[in-house]
């Protein structure tokens, strides 16, 4: 269960320390957008703590339902957004083709804005064929480029669909004025061949690589509920066997430009991990998925 000092935390670092994952993706707000968001619940004077007291505690180690309740709360407070629907689906011929994640009334200049979020954990693979550096999730089970395109095509266009029209005649909305998306993240790179200036942050090493210089620091495993603001009082804290699958640790360390909250983080993989990325990049790469 998320503490409420553990949700502040998370809260403020949506606003200030969680950076966006592809500024070049159309309709992404930019980081002064993101700043100026929180400047603007600051001003209400409103208690944190009482912003925490309405986020919905998460039931489930999925980490988007859990990001997607923080913006409720934060939406619900901001002195210039009216939350019209959250999570509302589409329907055609009896299927399900998509859900607006949040269809929102910017209340000063009385316009609809449709948002879409995405909160991903990416590490980057470099195929020796190609420059490109491609971004999949620790479990291989996803990429970047996939939820780009997703992201694109699907859900921000969602409002474009014939089949909206009607459920957005019933929410009232005439038209989406602005679309929004708040993809934000992290992406490990692959640690430098050399292991004499120990862990770096923000790179992913293997297990057997990590272990030799793993001493400087007191590192924690963080449940992914923490991969926001990594805690030091994980329960799960002891790594003293390589792992089955790549694990997210964190230690703390002196504040710095390229740590400013505090903590040096870093993924650990099993030693056999690069070589299943390797093969999953070369299968998207033989797919034409990087073209």
């Amino acid at each position: 269960m998320k503490e409420n000092n553990e949700i502040i935390r998370d809260l403020k670092a949506l606003t200030t320390r969680i950076p966006i994952l592809d500024q070049t993706l159309p309709h992404q707000v930019d980081s002064t957008w993101l700043t100026t968001f929180g400047q603007q619940i600051a001003s209400t004077k409103i208690d944190w703590h009482e912003i925490a007291a309405r986020v919905e505690r998460p039931l489930s180690s999925r980490l988007g339902l859990y990001v997607e309740q923080l913006w409720l709360a934060l939406i619900d407070v901001h002195p210039d957004y009216r939350l019209i629907s959250h999570n509302t689906q589409v329907s055609a011929h009896g299927q399900t083709i998509g859900a607006f994640d949040f269809l929102l009334e910017h209340q000063s200049s009385q316009t609809i804005e449709h948002w879409e979020l995405a909160c991903k954990f990416y590490l980057a693979v470099v195929l020796p064929d190609i420059e490109q550096a491609i971004w999949l999730g620790p479990n291989l089970n996803d990429d970047w480029l996939s939820k780009r395109q997703k992201l694109l095509n699907r859900q921000i266009a969602l409002g474009d669909q014939p089949a909206s029209k009607a459920l957005l005649t019933q929410l009232g909305i005439n038209e989406i004025a602005r679309k929004r998306i708040l993809a934000q993240g992290l992406v490990f790179q692959q640690a430098p061949a050399t292991l004499s200036e120990g862990v770096q942050n923000g790179c992913w090493y293997r297990y057997s690589d990590w272990q030799t210089i793993a001493a400087s620091h007191d590192w924690q495993h963080q449940h992914k509920l923490n991969w926001l603001s990594p805690t030091s009082c994980d329960s799960n804290s002891i790594i003293d066997s390589p792992p089955r699958q790549p694990m997210f640790l964190a230690a703390q360390t002196a504040r710095s430009a390229n740590q400013d909250d505090g903590y040096i983080k870093c993924f650990v993989v099993p030693d056999d991990w690069p070589e299943k990325a390797q093969k999953k990049a070369a299968e998207m790469l033989a797919s034409g998925c990087l073209m």
